[in-house]
């Protein structure tokens, strides 16, 4: 009899508290290293990289277990971003280039998830829209551009455009896949519905470092592009549409500076 009434004992899951607790511990080590001890900061991260990724390893529940798997990716992109040699590499190439090891671990991710194609948003069913739906971006690219009244470090001439313009459209694609993609589907999978606030709040921590209005604008986008892919199960739409938004915001600054 007491065994029949353990098994109807509900146990929470505790993919809410650990969510709460990830994006509480990335948003300190993020203003320690954007405001205090950047070293200090860069230890932080790589200290919580390991605790996310072993104490994924102890998790028996494997929705837990893949939450922790795809919150280890905000830590990889600042990491990476800190810790790779690319102060003589113009910022936009840079940016690029310390996008690829994130890209990275988010493949291990996905394997280590046994998360497929479609669960990631890897797919386009109905390619007329999804090219539709990345024309925002360019309409979003200026109108940041002016609402931010900043022109972005080393925003380049027209003469030399080209380079950093396709560099940042391939960071927006890379953005796109890690938080919209590898992490929203295992936030989601952990959370339900609401587990699309989990990767914008992280977007709009690691954004945010720049300003306040910075970090509001990803917030604001990384909830409108996760309701998108949570309805259309694609990533490919807003991918583009984050694209041509970075493009835009780059040819926007050197064109009206």
């Amino acid at each position: 009899m007491w065994r029949r009434s353990i098994k109807r004992l509900h146990i929470p899951s505790p993919a809410p508290i650990l969510a709460l607790g990830c994006l509480a511990a990335i948003t300190i080590t993020e203003a320690l290293t954007s405001f205090g001890n950047p070293r200090a900061g860069m230890a932080l991260y790589c200290a919580l990289l390991a605790a996310l990724v072993i104490g994924a390893g102890f998790l028996r529940l494997a929705p837990a277990r893949c939450l922790l798997l795809g919150v280890s990716l905000a830590p990889m992109v600042r990491i990476s971003s800190l810790a790779l040699p690319l102060g003589g590499v113009p910022p936009a190439l840079a940016a690029l280039a310390a996008g690829i090891p994130p890209l990275a671990a988010g493949a291990v991710v996905v394997y280590s998830a046994g998360l497929s194609r479609q669960q990631i948003g890897l797919q386009a069913t109905r390619l007329h829209r999804e090219g539709l739906l990345g024309s925002v971006g360019l309409l979003l690219g200026p109108l940041l551009y002016l609402a931010q009244r900043q022109p972005p470090a080393g925003a380049p001439s027209l003469s030399a455009l080209w380079a950093p313009m396709l560099a940042l459209a391939g960071v927006g694609v890379i953005e796109e896949v890690l938080f919209r993609g590898i992490m929203q589907a295992t936030a989601v999978q952990a959370l339900g519905r609401p587990g699309i606030l989990l990767p914008a709040a992280l977007y709009a921590v690691l954004m945010g470092s720049a300003s306040l209005f910075v970090g509001g604008v990803a917030l604001a986008i990384g909830l409108l592009f996760g309701w998108i892919v949570q309805r259309r199960s694609s990533i490919v739409g807003v991918a583009l549409a984050h694209a041509l938004l970075n493009a835009v915001f780059i040819l926007s600054s050197a064109i009206l500076r």
